[in-house]
């Protein structure tokens, strides 16, 4: 028995998956630096830490990890809290 035709049929599926790996792994890189560059700008604004932003983004934390609350609502929450900070 050979191998050798069962190796030929794998070979063009692995480079495949191996293509859609990579550009699995690109885009998660590329969503971790837009991560990282939003929380950068939104919580630290002309390199001075804004407490307030600090505060939602901790209770936003504790509320999805330890409340488990849901994500329409953490976000609803924040945005309410926020928008109140600004126009009060």
């Amino acid at each position: 028995m050979s191998y050798e035709h069962l190796r030929e049929q794998l070979r063009p599926k692995h480079a495949r998956v191996r293509a859609v790996e990579l550009i699995a792994a690109a885009v998660v890189g590329v969503v971790l630096n837009l991560a990282v560059f939003f929380t950068r700008h939104a919580l630290f604004p002309n390199a001075r830490p804004d407490w307030f932003g600090i505060g939602v983004a901790a209770a936003a934390f504790i509320a999805l990890l330890r409340l488990h609350w849901g994500m329409p609502a953490v976000i609803g929450s924040a945005a309410a809290l926020g928008f109140l900070w600004k126009t009060i």
